[in-house]
């Protein structure tokens, strides 16, 4: 039996789960649905409609949840049918109904979802926890080629530097990776300070630039705006393509899972594509 204290602890873990749905891509048009206090909530078309400030949800009353936690068995009866069962807990507190990436997600372990349905936050986890822009990069450089020659300035030798700064941190780690002395004679002008320094070294290895100090800009800012470039590109290429991550598997799951702690219950999985809540 659900109280109201109860009700609404559901209803609080409800709000937490589909906020949990949209950041990691699964809140979409027939895939999830959540069965709680005799409501069901889904994926609503209508962005003008909002529950508890959200919008793209659905909710409708008076729902049972038996008729979408009842699915075929393996098993037949003596005719030879297969026996339909309820894979929802019995005293229905709390079920979670779904298909595709959420499917994949929970039978297999897999992450894949769409980009376009990826919240900025989880985007921001992407790019700073896992090697999926650089993989980009290396695999398919040319996508990034114009937004990489908007920031690279051009000197004596057009040829860009080996020190790309989404792969090395610091001018010391490039030098270990490719020798000290190369490093040293390379005159990369990303190792310094500003280019009015870089300049100045330059004179002294008689480059013979002809550009002035009062022509450019701090350029330790210049990796840091080249990058979010790149992941604005990465974000856009990916918006009608698939994000394929196995290792978001278990960031996602541990902050799936602390949701039902947070609220005092535990889940089990009833079938392939349902979730039960009980109370610990």
């Amino acid at each position: 039996m659900v109280n109201t204290h109860e009700e609404k602890t559901l209803e609080k873990l409800t709000e937490d789960l589909i906020s949990f749905c949209r950041k990691w891509g699964f809140w979409n048009a027939g895939e999830v649905a959540i069965l709680t206090n005799g409501n069901l909530y889904t994926y609503d078309e209508q962005e003008n409609k909002t529950w508890h400030g959200m919008k793209n949800v659905l909710c409708k009353e008076n729902v049972n949840p038996s008729e979408y936690t009842t699915g075929l068995t393996e098993l037949t009866d003596l005719d030879g049918k297969y026996i339909r069962k309820d894979y929802s807990g019995p005293e229905h507190i709390f079920d979670i109904v779904y298909t595709g990436a959420m499917y994949e997600f929970f039978c297999f372990h897999e992450y894949e979802v769409y980009g376009e349905n990826i919240s900025d936050e989880a985007w921001a986890y992407i790019f700073e926890k896992t090697g999926f822009l650089q993989d980009d990069i290396d695999s398919e450089a040319y996508d990034y080629e114009d937004i990489i020659e908007n920031y690279v300035k051009e000197f004596d030798d057009p040829d860009y530097s080996l020190w790309d700064p989404l792969v090395f941190d610091t001018w010391e780690e490039y030098r270990r990776f490719c020798g000290w002395a190369e490093a040293d004679q390379m005159l990369n002008y990303e190792r310094y300070d500003t280019y009015a320094e870089y300049l100045t070294e330059q004179e002294k290895w008689d480059a013979g630039t002809d550009v002035t100090a009062e022509d450019m800009y701090d350029v330790r800012k210049m990796p840091e705006d080249l990058l979010e470039e790149v992941k604005k590109i990465c974000r856009e290429k990916y918006r009608t393509r698939q994000v394929y991550l196995p290792k978001i598997y278990d960031a996602a799951k541990n902050e799936f899972d602390a949701i039902f702690d947070r609220y005092g219950f535990k889940y089990d999985f009833g079938f392939g594509w349902s979730i039960f809540c009980y109370r610990k």
